[in-house]
């Protein structure tokens, strides 16, 4: 597989593959991004290799898929990896009885996984089921010596409307009131970021993941052994980045800046 180089800000990083967060870097709520649909058509038409990685808690695999496919995208089913999907492979793995704080939306994602008797509690962005009763009996479950579960604790996102609470502060309520410290499944996770490197082939090294959170896109992927590129798309704030420690290999307008630079330096 050639190598491609990116050039920007006086930086040169080589990579073969790129990982794409969806919210606030190809999307910003149901609208793409500035000129997002036809870089992902760029990647395909210049051979490289890419996976959508997002920790949404929102809508199954497929509405996602769905979603892009009516906005234009040229995106396939093998190519979308989901925070939820990895969640289900554990819970397999764990042979896990579940309390699921889900959207009706995503259960289909979980068929199969038992509700009965409950000893875990997977928790993802449902803000219906954040009521004092649901999270009184997901308490109850931690309590008997449960597992905590989140898809995700991300602290924010960014739609239309502007910025939005997320799950981490609902899990971290959780976590403090049971004494009970959650797994997270999604992005930073190195586990998720392992396995979507194994679904690319590529070595970390030679990959680039794209996205607009700190913490979750740059410093996850950094950890795994990535390079980080944060967009000033979604929810991207200085002060947040500034204040975060982590120092992104590449800062870049939007997405489609950074696949514009890619193609320039082939």
């Amino acid at each position: 597989m050639s190598q491609f180089q990116y050039i920007v800000m006086k930086k040169m990083v080589y990579v073969e593959a790129v990982l794409i967060d969806i919210s606030g870097t190809l999307l910003i709520g149901n609208e793409p991004t500035p000129n997002a649909v036809n870089a992902i058509a760029r990647l395909r038409s210049g051979k490289i290799p890419f996976r959508i990685v997002t920790n949404t808690s929102k809508e199954s695999a497929k509405s996602i898929l769905a979603r892009l496919h009516q906005l234009g995208f040229d995106i396939k089913e093998e190519e979308v990896f989901t925070a939820l999907s990895a969640t289900r492979q554990l819970l397999i793995q764990r042979k896990a009885a579940c309390l699921f704080l889900l959207k009706d939306e995503v259960m289909s994602d979980f068929e199969g996984i038992s509700t009965e008797s409950p000893t875990s509690v997977v928790i993802g962005l449902a803000p219906e089921m954040f009521d004092y009763t649901h999270m009184n009996e997901a308490f109850k479950v931690l309590l008997k010596g449960g597992s905590l579960i989140a898809i995700n604790k991300s602290k924010y996102f960014k739609t239309e409307e502007g910025h939005q609470l997320a799950t981490g502060g609902i899990v971290a309520a959780l976590e403090y009131s049971s004494g009970c410290k959650a797994t997270v499944v999604g992005k930073p996770s190195l586990k998720f970021y392992e396995l979507a490197l194994e679904s690319l082939g590529v070595d970390a090294a030679n990959v680039a993941m794209i996205g607009d959170d700190i913490n979750d896109d740059v410093r996850g992927s950094q950890d795994v052994g990535c390079k980080g590129v944060l967009v000033k798309t979604g929810k991207y704030i200085q002060r947040v980045v500034d204040e975060s420690g982590v120092k992104p290999d590449v800062v870049v307008e939007s997405f489609a800046d950074f696949v514009d630079s890619v193609l320039f330096a082939m």
